[in-house]
């Protein structure tokens, strides 16, 4: 395939992310009307605060998913409320435990060491399997709206 194509400048992308750190989600587990990957959001809630994350799991009657989904709910909740770098900052409280989405150095400490919790944060993307139909569709002359 020529390189002006555009799944090859999106493959390249992806391998530029990949080799930066970030994870390739799958599609499958991307909810777009929430704008969250929910096993990479499951997965890094569980590994650094498994016991709070447990306290939202026996609320939903000790289902990890109906967990997760609820949880889903909540973010999106508080992300519309108090805006996304609150969330990150602050993280969620889900039926009173405060749950973190994301571990930052604090800028006034002067070492370098990096604390577990702060390796333990997930850059993560999702590619949209639709978004190269979508992109042709559109540059096509007889797929304009009437």
């Amino acid at each position: 395939m020529a390189i002006h194509h555009e799944k090859v400048f999106g493959d390249a992308i992806v391998a530029a992310m990949c080799a930066d750190g970030w994870i390739e989600g799958d599609p499958a587990d991307y909810r777009p009307e929430l704008g969250l990957d929910t096993r990479q959001s499951s997965t890094f809630i569980g590994a650094p605060q498994p016991d709070e994350w447990e306290e939202p799991v026996t609320y939903y009657g000790g289902d990890h998913n109906e967990a997760q989904r609820g949880f889903a709910l909540r973010l999106d909740r508080a992300t519309a409320d108090d805006g996304l770098l609150d969330v990150l900052r602050k993280g969620v409280r889900d039926h009173g435990v405060r749950i973190r989405l994301a571990y930052c150095r604090a800028s006034l400490v002067e070492s370098d060491a990096i604390p577990d919790a702060c390796r333990s944060n997930r850059l993560t993307m999702v590619r949209d399997p639709t978004e190269l139909i979508f992109a042709h569709r559109a540059t096509r002359p007889d797929h304009r709206r009437r």
